[in-house]
């Protein structure tokens, strides 16, 4: 087990070594498990913004000291120290700002075992709409559009209808059909497409079809409006990776292993209270790190959305008899990305 060193100040208790300001290593489990080729490593980190340094205000006392004022005194030392400090977080602005890179401290690492089921899954979201005519319209005009440059969207459009079939005779009628009788004729189809597509800027005022007029009369005539179906891309949702391990210690170490290892996980899944208990801050990130070759896949940055543990893995109550520790722990661990995966985040592995 690692050693933790902890100053007085902070917290006490089991939980004290987990606080910000500690010193860590990665704990393996099982304990000859950093001899193994395949494994993974949990590390839990916090977030916080180094940039706020750059307001850091520096309290003294004046004091006459031996460097006395003439050879700069105690406040000219301070004033160094805190210019120092502000560099450093007006440089950490820049990189959070500019170029969004944001920093964090690394918590504890624990390294378990490749599980016995490692998947990983990747959606895109569709949604199944109904253009209609006038969407089929909207959308063969929207291949033929370009901008000209000219800053008159209404003339591109022009040039989109113009360059589309929407105004060749099937079509037109189709068009008519659905516009009702505020259009008439291949100018007034135009006039009142170039409307529709720009909110009404420059264009006719769109007429209404009564609907169950237009089905009974369409039914009579034994046809039907195509609805034009469409899939629309709607987003991504953020992957999710389970992971479940069964931990069975041979000695009293790894019993400690297990131990620490509850702990820090259910204490980096919780949120802090701050503001007097009025709002929540964010708990930690997890850096999973799939240490098997580069045939796998990465995982982005995570949230513990779900750990769920049995201490009688075995089906019943089975403890060891000198230390009470129990001999088989089940955990179960769910998390999601904090980002979503883009062709860019597929070109870095994810």
């Amino acid at each position: 087990m690692p050693i933790i060193s902890y100053t007085p100040e902070g917290a006490d208790g089991p939980l004290a070594s987990l606080e910000v300001g500690a010193k860590y290593d990665t704990t393996y489990f099982p304990g000859d498990l950093n001899e193994a080729p395949y494994f993974i490593v949990f590390r839990a980190k916090k977030r916080f913004k180094v940039s706020s340094l750059a307001d850091t205000k520096v309290a003294y006392k004046s004091v006459e000291t031996e460097f006395g004022t003439e050879r700069g005194g105690f406040e000219s030392i301070v004033d160094v120290v805190k210019a120092g400090v502000q560099a450093v977080g007006e440089f950490a602005s820049t990189l959070e700002n500019d170029l969004g890179i944001s920093i964090s401290q690394p918590a504890h690492s624990f390294a378990l075992p490749v599980p016995s089921s490692l998947q990983t899954s990747y959606n895109a979201q569709f949604n199944t709409a109904e253009l209609g005519q006038l969407g089929q319209t909207g959308r063969q005009i929207a291949e033929n559009f370009q901008s000209t440059g000219s800053g008159n969207l209404i003339s591109d459009l022009q040039n989109a209808v113009n360059q589309s079939n929407v105004l060749e005779k099937e079509n037109l009628e189709g068009i008519l059909t659905g516009l009702g009788a505020g259009a008439a004729g291949a100018e007034g189809a135009t006039s009142a497409l170039i409307g529709l597509l720009t909110g009404g800027v420059g264009g006719a005022v769109l007429g209404t079809v009564a609907g169950n007029i237009g089905t009974g009369a369409l039914r009579g005539l034994g046809i039907a409006r195509n609805p034009h179906i469409a899939n629309v891309f709607t987003g991504v949702n953020f992957r999710q990776h389970n992971f479940q391990y069964k931990l069975i210690a041979k000695n009293r170490q790894e019993s400690d292993t297990i131990r620490d290892l509850i702990r820090n996980f259910k204490y980096h899944m919780a949120p802090d209270y701050k503001a007097a208990g009025h709002v929540f801050s964010y708990p930690s990130q997890f850096e999973i790190i799939l240490r098997a070759g580069d045939y796998l896949f990465k995982i982005g940055d995570s949230f513990l959305t779900s750990f769920d543990v049995n201490y009688t893995g075995e089906g019943g109550p089975v403890f060891f008899e000198d230390t009470n520790a129990p001999y088989s722990v089940t955990i179960s661990m769910s998390f999601v990305e904090d980002t979503i995966v883009t062709k860019k985040e597929i070109r870095q592995g994810r």
